[in-house]
């Protein structure tokens, strides 16, 4: 059984959520690169803020998100997660 990394959660959540990582950044109000830098490694701790804001845009807790450690959320939950963040920063 593999277990994944970080960096493979956040692609697959992003994957999931239909974004691009410059629009998942933007959404979770971060300079365009670094969820570029975070999947490629170049970023290898990234703060808790960060990862904050990465989980809430994509409905996932912080705690999936570093540690995989409850479940997997659904494609669903995250499209639907980043709808109303869409929404929120329209409304902005």
């Amino acid at each position: 059984m593999h277990l994944m990394t970080v960096v493979e959660r956040l692609r697959e959540a992003r994957k999931k959520a239909d974004l691009t990582g410059a629009e998942l950044g933007k959404l979770a109000g971060l300079s365009g690169g670094v969820v570029s830098m975070i999947e490629s490694g170049n970023r290898k701790d990234p703060s808790g803020s960060t990862v904050a804001a990465l989980a809430k845009v994509l409905g996932v807790s912080a705690d999936w998100l570093l540690t995989g450690a409850e479940p997997e959320p659904t494609e669903e939950q995250i499209r639907a997660a980043v709808a109303a963040a869409r929404e929120n920063k329209g409304a902005a």
